[in-house]
């Protein structure tokens, strides 16, 4: 369950669900990431060919036992652009003005900052998809971050899968 374990962090840490009361279940997590896995199949060639079954929640081969740290980060980027579009979707149908007299509530602020948010979110997944598609095997590095797992051993910074002359 290495995929599960590690990619569900990386999820929960994109958008922000972790600490001590956590909106989304682990299990719901894992069920986002293999629906953005599934939908990305027909978007994105990867070196390894993915099952993905959405019924069973899974993805074979393991894709962080291979390392295929593409795959892992491009997946949850989408993943949380799918969670963001669904949290701005809810704030949007709750986004009301109400004035009675001096009070008044207005939500419409919220449903505003999940759309900015969402907008950024995408943006971030859009740009990672078209560097790997550019040829940057590791899409999505620098967006991540503290999950750039790649390993520079005996490589250049500068080393882009160029050959040598």
């Amino acid at each position: 369950m290495a995929w599960q374990d590690d990619m569900v962090t990386m999820l929960r840490t994109i958008v922000d669900d972790s600490g001590s009361n956590p909106m989304y279940s682990d299990s719901r997590l894992e069920e986002v990431i293999v629906v953005a896995a599934n939908l990305m199949k027909k978007d994105v060639d990867f070196s390894s060919d993915y099952t993905i079954s959405i019924g069973e929640v899974s993805i074979a081969p393991d894709p962080t036992t291979g390392n295929d740290y593409a795959f892992v980060n491009l997946v949850t980027l989408k993943a949380a652009c799918l969670l963001a579009n669904s949290e701005y979707k809810t704030e949007a149908n709750n986004a009301i003005s109400i004035r009675d007299g001096s009070a008044s509530i207005d939500k419409r602020g919220v449903a505003a900052a999940k759309k900015d948010w969402r907008d950024s979110i995408c943006g971030d997944y859009a740009r990672a998809e078209k560097e790997y598609k550019l040829g940057n095997s590791n899409a999505g590095a620098s967006i991540i971050g503290p999950y750039n797992l790649h390993n520079n051993r005996g490589r250049s910074a500068n080393h882009r899968n160029r050959p040598t002359i």
